[in-house]
């Protein structure tokens, strides 16, 4: 199954859940609110639709957040890092989902100066894991050697927050 797929099946148990409880579940941060507007759909609608999705990673005075659209296997969107002792970095991505990979291209914002790296964020249990490696600089963009062989943190996950259909 890709990631894709994975997201939308992540989306309709969400959905799912969400109108059996009929509650609403809050994070901390933004105090957002999973969206109980949304009404069940197929996954021809979904697809055709596409889903705009947030993760969100909170532990003491450290964040990051994922806010992307998904359309079919693109994914655009913006992320951001507050992690304590560093600076803040703030911008948007534009990638490709393969299989339970989104690898994207990251261009943000850092000590006044514009920058690109490539980042790759790995579907593991309905969490997104932030890939690290060996990295090297190729046109003027910072990348991963090779994506294959990267490394996941499972102490740094970031949640799914809010799941719902982009207009």
């Amino acid at each position: 199954m890709n990631l894709t797929m994975i997201i939308k099946t992540v989306g309709v148990l969400v959905l799912t859940l969400s109108l059996i409880s009929c509650k609403q579940e809050v994070r901390d941060h933004s105090k957002a609110v999973v969206d109980e507007s949304v009404k069940t759909r197929t996954n021809q609608e979904i697809s055709a639709s596409g889903s705009k999705l947030l993760y969100q990673y909170k532990k003491d005075d450290n964040e990051i957040i994922l806010d992307f659209v998904l359309e079919n296997d693109s994914a655009k969107g913006t992320l951001d890092y507050r992690l304590s002792g560093k600076d803040r970095n703030s911008g948007t991505i534009n990638g490709v989902i393969k299989g339970d990979l989104l690898i994207a291209d990251y261009v943000f914002m850092s000590e006044g100066i514009t920058s690109t790296r490539q980042v790759v964020f790995k579907l593991v249990d309905n969490t997104l894991l932030e890939g690290y490696g060996d990295i090297v600089e190729q046109d003027g963009k910072v990348i991963f050697k090779d994506v294959n062989k990267l490394q996941y943190n499972p102490e740094l996950k970031l949640e799914l927050v809010s799941d719902s259909f982009a207009n």
